[in-house]
């Protein structure tokens, strides 16, 4: 692959929706308040940028799928905004597999295969769509709960009795998900606007350019500071891109309110 097509898969990686992984691992620090039975499951997130890197994306749709296979066992985890994650990140793989499809065609003066790409995009779109889902779901459920609410609601997913959870601080970990769910509902309507994001993306890919311009403006509607969907749709409507100062890139707007 030549170095100028690197460097611009590199960052059309950024733009399909990879920072979510960064938002997702936040809170991946294994402690005694972790539930020690997504322990593995977050280890596997990490491992998966390691693959994204070494771009062995067979493997990366396997370790989702473990993943998934893995929160799907757990009440407590089978429709949390976790799940969503595992979905968009999966959209995400998929547009990565599109855009590298056509520069690497691009760069070979080939057109690539449509059936190859109209299969990825289906994929991205229905990820896109499932993750978008069990955001908005998970956000309606639990954003206007108090800490004590969600504590009484939560309270079931982690038994005594659970071979697990034996010998565990029950109740420590049961405040971190507690915590950790206020904490993630601040910052879900990123998550969403990334997801809208890799979705309108694959819709623009698809020819469908009404549906990409409407989803990049939902995704700038939830998150105006999201400057992949920005670019995109100026892009689109063949504007010029707005590029992020090097102060900018350090200390991201969106950081600096706290959220």
């Amino acid at each position: 692959m030549k170095p100028t097509t690197l460097k611009v898969l590199l960052g059309t990686m950024a733009i399909t929706g990879l920072m979510v992984l960064g938002a997702y691992l936040h809170y991946a620090k294994i402690n005694a308040s972790e539930d020690p039975r997504v322990a593995q499951s977050k280890k596997n997130m990490h491992y998966l940028s390691k693959l994204l890197e070494e771009r062995d994306y067979p493997q990366c749709f396997q370790l989702l799928k473990t993943i998934e296979a893995d929160l799907s066992s757990l009440e407590a985890y089978e429709k949390s905004y976790e799940m969503g994650v595992v979905h968009n990140d999966r959209a995400s793989i998929h547009l990565i597999q599109v855009e590298e499809a056509i520069l690497i065609s691009s760069d070979a003066g080939k057109i690539p295969e449509k059936a190859i790409l109209e299969a990825s995009l289906n994929q991205a779109l229905e990820s896109s769509q499932k993750s978008i889902a069990i955001y908005e779901t998970w956000q309606e459920q639990y954003q206007d709960k108090s800490l004590e609410e969600l504590e009484k609601e939560f309270i079931d997913y982690f038994p005594k009795d659970d071979p697990a959870l034996v010998d565990r601080d029950i109740e420590a970990i049961l405040k971190r998900r507690v915590v950790d769910t206020k904490m993630a509902l601040k910052e879900n309507h990123r998550r969403v606007s990334v997801a809208y994001t890799n979705l309108a993306l694959a819709y623009k890919y698809k020819g469908n350019y009404d549906e990409a311009v409407a989803f990049y403006e939902k995704a700038l509607e939830l998150w105006p500071e999201n400057l992949h969907a920005t670019n995109n749709l100026r892009t689109l409507q063949g504007q010029k891109r707005i590029e992020r100062s090097i102060i900018d890139k350090v200390f991201p707007p969106e950081r600096n309110k706290g959220l």
